[in-house]
């Protein structure tokens, strides 16, 4: 779990004794071991109620692949139409057409 050789577990142990005294050295261990064994059934308790949770999850089975980037919709023009110019004429001149523009007097 931690990974720790025999050396660095000998130092601990020694840093132990001198910070704690040998009296105090098995109220410790049990401390420390009552602490590591609430935290394993915490990770236990979680565990399984994240398990119970992806239960819950529905499964969904039909799906279609999407696009990755969406592309604009491609406006193309249709073949014979051309779009007619924009008319310069006045709006009070009657007559005139983009077709046919007013001739005037």
């Amino acid at each position: 779990m931690f990974n720790i050789g025999s050396q660095e577990l000998l130092i601990i142990l020694l840093l132990v004794f001198v910070l704690f005294g040998p009296r105090h050295i098995p109220g410790v261990a049990r401390a420390l071991g009552k602490g590591f064994g609430d935290v394993q059934r915490a990770m236990r308790g979680m565990e399984d109620h994240m398990r119970r949770a992806a239960e819950e999850i529905p499964r969904v089975t039909d799906v279609e692949p999407l696009d990755p980037v969406p592309s604009a919709p491609k406006i193309l023009p249709v073949a014979g139409s051309v779009e007619a110019p924009p008319s310069n004429l006045p709006a009070d001149d009657e007559g005139a057409t983009a077709d046919r523009p007013h001739r005037g007097p």
